[in-house]
């Protein structure tokens, strides 16, 4: 019987040493994956952190993306308006070097205007405008000074609103919208004297009539001889 307790014994024995030894390598396999895991948790941390990091410095980059788009769009309204009134100011600076290449009108002006050209200054005054047909017609006194006669002319007109500097319009493109007409005349504008023309300004409402600008051009200087004076 004491032989039979003694194996019953020794069976116990060497089983709870095998699940002891168990037990040990699992709690060592157990603590392993704990470290393990403690190492994965804290790259997960670090990455979270440096996610963090990114979007913060995208942010950053995005609020001075937009303040520079916002800077570049007030800098570029700056420039367009700085062109613009440049332009105006060009276009003044040149419409006074050649003031006495054209003469500007409306059609309630008054009084005359010196008028060049390569042959002679002329004077030039608007004294009667009433309508016709679509427009309106311009009875016009040519002033000749000289004591030349000249044998016909041509006169270059313009016709319009007038130019605002203040208005969204730039002169360039008031320019541009301006009515033109060529007209050549076979009368003689007599020496010393007002010489009347009547000059029809089509399609001219009464506002397109704010700005008349003329140019002229002489064909002829007519001069009696010596001998003719005889």
């Amino acid at each position: 019987m004491r032989l039979v307790y003694a194996l019953v014994l020794g069976f116990l024995l060497l089983n709870g040493c095998d699940r002891l030894t168990q037990l040990a390598q699992q709690s060592e396999v157990i603590q392993k994956q704990g470290e393990e895991l403690k190492v994965i948790n804290g790259k997960v941390d670090d990455m979270e952190k440096r996610l963090e990091d990114l979007q913060s410095n995208y942010d950053e980059m995005k609020s001075h993306c937009n303040e520079m788009e916002l800077n570049l769009s007030a800098l570029q309204s700056q420039h367009d308006k700085d062109i613009s009134d440049l332009l105006v100011k060009y276009s003044w600076i040149e419409f006074k070097m050649d003031i006495n290449k054209s003469v500007t009108f409306t059609a309630t002006s008054n009084g005359f205007q010196k008028l060049d050209t390569e042959l002679g200054s002329f004077l030039i005054s608007v004294q009667g405008i009433i309508p016709y047909l679509n427009g309106h017609k311009l009875t016009l006194n040519i002033g000749n000074p000289s004591m030349s006669e000249f044998a016909g002319f041509t006169l270059k007109t313009k016709w319009g609103e007038a130019f605002n500097p203040k208005g969204k319009i730039i002169y360039a493109d008031w320019a541009k919208s301006l009515k033109s007409k060529e007209e050549k005349f076979t009368e003689h504008l007599k020496p010393g004297r007002w010489n009347k023309i009547d000059l029809v300004l089509a399609p001219a409402k009464p506002e397109q009539l704010e700005y008349i600008e003329i140019e002229m051009e002489v064909n002829e200087v007519v001069l009696t001889s010596d001998r003719e004076l005889r």
